[in-house]
Formats: C-alpha cells, sequence, structure tokens
C-alpha cells in the first residue's frame, strides 16, 4: 500500500510540475545513474516478473533534480506497465549529452492511454533543453537525450 500512494503522488508530481511551469528550476549536475536505480527500486516488485537488462555506468546529468526524477519515474513506469516480458535500459554519451534508451516488449499495438502522459513528458524534456523521440516496431523503444556526461569530471 505505501509503494502504491508513493507512486500516485509521483504520478501526480509530474502533472504538477507541468502545469507550475513558472516556478523556478533548479539546475544542476545529479547523478543519473543513481536517480534512475533509485526509480527501479520502486518498482522492484513488478520488475521480477520480467527480463531487467541494464546497460548503465556512471553518469551525470545537468537540469531540475525534481524533472529529472519525474522523467525518469514516468519512463520506467510505462516500461514495467506495457511490457509483456523484458525491458532494456541503456545509457550513451553523444556530444554533450546522454542517450538514455528504454526498450521493451509491449502486449500489442493497441493504445491503452490517451497519450496524456507523453505530452506532460514532452513537456518536462524540454523544458530541461532534451528531447524524446519515440519508435515502435517489433519493440517499443524511448531515446532520451539530456545535458549530461558519463563521469565526474
Amino acid at each position: 500500500l505505501e509503494r502504491s500512494v508513493s507512486r500516485i503522488e509521483k504520478d501526480m508530481s509530474l502533472i504538477l510540475q507541468v502545469l507550475n511551469e513558472e516556478r523556478n528550476l533548479n539546475p544542476e549536475w545529479v547523478k543519473g545513474d543513481v536517480l534512475l536505480l533509485e526509480t527501479l527500486k520502486d518498482f522492484e516488485d513488478e520488475l521480477k516478473q520480467k527480463k531487467v537488462i541494464l546497460h548503465v555506468k556512471e553518469f551525470y546529468l545537468y537540469g531540475d533534480e525534481a524533472d529529472i526524477k519525474d522523467i525518469l519515474y514516468n519512463l520506467v513506469s510505462n516500461a514495467v506497465k506495457y511490457s509483456k516480458s523484458f525491458i532494456h535500459i541503456k545509457v550513451c554519451k553523444k556530444k554533450g549529452d546522454v542517450i538514455l534508451i528504454f526498450r521493451n516488449d509491449i502486449y500489442s499495438l493497441e493504445s491503452k492511454g490517451m497519450g496524456i502522459g507523453l505530452t506532460l513528458l514532452r513537456k518536462v524534456v524540454n523544458r530541461q533543453g532534451g528531447e524524446i523521440n519515440i519508435r515502435i516496431k517489433n519493440h517499443y523503444t524511448v531515446f532520451l537525450r539530456l545535458r549530461g556526461r558519463e563521469s565526474e569530471n
């Protein structure tokens, strides 16, 4: 129950963050790998039922920590909800940016939602100067680009 309440709070946080676009952003370097692993821990029970493949080394993201947490939470939540059997997360570096790739199999190509989550997520990603792209073929793949680096230097 405690985990369910926490998830509802995080879902609402994304909505409230977008609605409050005029809030002061506090950009800073944050440990992206730590935030991602903390987010995955929120879903550890559901993830036990799926094959999880992580290709994640230490990486840092530059942006507002609350927004970055919301972005990661939304992407992991969707992967958990809509994957059939596996979730693959990979981190790559490219020209001063970090690319996070979330890939999972899908139950079907039918839409299970109204797309509001993706619309809100795009706004938060854009506010952080990033970009998000989605490709649906045999798998559902999300490419998230944010300003970042691989090490502390």
